[in-house]
């Protein structure tokens, strides 16, 4: 039973040699010392190979203590089978002079692979589960202090919008207001700074936990995992355990401020007290708790995809819709752009509209004539991108106004929101934003095939992949890292206008001049296609609502239409 303190260079072990190994080639599955490092990182055979650091945790250098006898001190060597554990030979003459089934613990162990490859497989998913939990949560506190600023910013400017109208009597009640105002946000944003502090050091342990089970995974400590997977479990289970008494402990809800402003300040009566009213409120938390294992979603190699139109919403003016996004609340916002946009015009003659759940127009917003997509962030708020402009704008549909323009080193075509994250895509590039931090991270997409992707494309994204639109028959898929995946290609499926993801993982994707709708499979398999759908002339935009499953599909007219979707075999 190999030590984990005592890592061997494999190389130089097959020459009689004892050198401590510092790295670690999952290609290779050999540990590695510095100077076979430096000679497997430049050869041609192993220069691409991935190596690794080994860092050990602690608890499984723990283990490492368990691998003898706690009262001799020697190795173990046997497997008791009446004790139902390991011993070593001093061992049988004190504490199992009567026990039977006794074999060699290598050979015990062998037997045990299996069941120990499916245990690691099992706690490394547990605790992958739980590392998920707190990355989302941290994210949506990070995007809740985004929103505490941004509203307390706003607030602050409708007070002072409100301020102008009235005597100067009113100084003191206004600065009552705004102090007041200013603590609460304060409040707000060191409290959930304060539980970030928590969540980032529950997801370290976790990480480290993590990090100790994929050693024990990848390295082939299937002893140290036999000898101390109890302990193992133990720490995972209570790992779980921390998160629902943290969930439990801590007020997970997410912070809001609301301003009400007093009607009275404009009559300006004598027994005016208050500029306005601030108060606390909170709503849930949209970070599902993760931790019950979920069952996989069965896929089918062919289903038949049930269409049934809900609602129908028409617009009356003629324009080009270029997208659509549903918002968390199920309004909806649809893009619309002249149709000589596609001249050099600098106009800003484009509509986001904002449609209530009833599809009443709520408010309509001007935009530039070159908006290209929309991508819903909250029920208040919407990214959109721009075919001329190097740049996305936020709008806020709350001041019925574009909030804030954020430049960009080149064009960016199709927009989407996932996991509090903006996704664009432009000139063979995924950018990955982060609205809080003015983080981007930026993913180069492989090129497939003699074209490559090009400029031009729609994006969608779930977890740990990014679907990217190619020429106008062809749909992509790649991982997080921008590396190929899969492709679909169907060229009678003409001019992909938009792709979205049911809450299987399914691509749904229409095409505008085949007047279809096509979904395939998350491994890029065709489930099933529409021709024609139901009173759809010529779709052009596509969202999907994940919340209520209603797919939202706007036609080349602008008539938006809702549908309910159901899968049958």
């Amino acid at each position: 039973m190999a030590s984990i303190t005592n890592q061997q260079c494999g190389i130089c072990q097959s020459l009689s040699k004892a050198i401590p190994a510092s790295k670690w080639c999952n290609d290779c599955d050999e540990a590695l010392c510095i100077n076979c490092n430096i000679h497997h990182a430049v050869s041609k055979a192993t220069k691409n190979h991935k190596v690794a650091d080994i860092k050990i945790p602690q608890f499984v250098l723990h283990l490492d203590q368990k691998l003898k006898c706690s009262v001799h001190q020697t190795p173990y060597e046997l497997f008791c089978g009446s004790h139902k554990s390991p011993c070593c030979i001093s061992c049988l003459k004190t504490n199992h002079e009567t026990c039977t089934g006794f074999e060699s613990i290598d050979e015990r162990i062998k037997r045990e692979i299996p069941a120990i490859a499916n245990l690691l497989d099992d706690l490394t998913e547990r605790l992958k589960t739980i590392e998920t939990f707190y990355e989302k949560l941290y994210a949506e506190k990070e995007m809740n202090m985004m929103e505490i600023k941004e509203s307390y910013q706003n607030f602050v400017e409708d007070i002072k919008t409100v301020r102008i109208k009235v005597n100067e009597v009113l100084e003191k009640l206004e600065n009552d207001l705004l102090n007041k105002l200013e603590a609460i946000a304060s409040t707000h944003e060191t409290s959930i700074k304060q539980l970030c502090l928590e969540i980032e050091t529950n997801k370290k342990r976790t990480a480290e936990l993590l990090q100790g089970v994929l050693t024990l995974k990848n390295q082939g400590y299937n002893t140290h995992v036999f000898i101390g997977k109890n302990e193992i479990q133990e720490k995972v289970s209570k790992e779980e355990t921390n998160v629902e008494e943290f969930i439990k402990m801590k007020n997970l809800n997410c912070k809001k401020i609301i301003l009400t402003i007093d009607t009275k300040i404009q009559e300006l009566t004598s027994d005016l007290r208050v500029f306005g009213e601030i108060k606390n409120s909170a709503f849930s938390s949209t970070v599902p708790c993760l931790i019950k294992k979920q069952a996989q979603t069965p896929v089918f190699d062919k289903q038949k995809l049930i269409l049934k139109k809900v609602q129908t919403v028409p617009y009356e003016k003629s324009e080009n819709v270029e997208g659509c996004a549903i918002m968390p609340n199920g309004k909806f916002v649809c893009l619309y752009i002249p149709h000589y946009a596609s001249t050099d015009k600098e106009q800003n003659d484009g509509e986001l509209v904002h449609f209530n759940n009833n599809g009443s127009i709520n408010s309509s917003i001007k935009v530039s004539s070159w908006c290209f997509d929309v991508a819903c962030i909250t029920d208040k708020k919407v990214a959109v991108t721009s075919t001329k402009h190097p740049n996305i704008i936020i709008v806020s549909l709350e001041y019925k106004r574009v909030q804030k323009t954020i430049p960009t080193e080149n064009i960016c075509y199709g927009i989407t929101y996932f996991n509090h994250r903006l996704y664009s895509y432009g000139n063979n590039e995924v950018q990955i934003r982060s609205l809080y931090k003015d983080e981007v991270k930026k993913v180069n997409i492989q090129k497939h095939g003699s074209t490559g992707l090009g400029d031009y494309g729609f994006i969608a994204v779930g977890e740990n992949r990014i679907y990217l639109t190619r020429g106008h028959d062809t749909i992509s898929c790649y991982d997080t890292k921008g590396s190929f995946l899969w492709e679909w290609i169907n060229p009678s499926f003409k001019f992909i206008r938009g792709i979205t993801l049911d809450n299987n993982a399914n691509l749904i994707a229409i095409g505008r001049d085949s007047n279809s709708i096509v979904v395939l499979s998350p491994d890029g398999k065709q489930l099933c296609e529409i021709l024609e759908p139901e009173n759809m002339a010529y779709p052009k935009a596509i969202d999907f609502d994940q919340m209520n499953q209603k797919l939202l599909i706007c036609d080349e007219k602008g008539g938006a239409k809702f549908f309910s979707i159901a899968y049958k075999r």
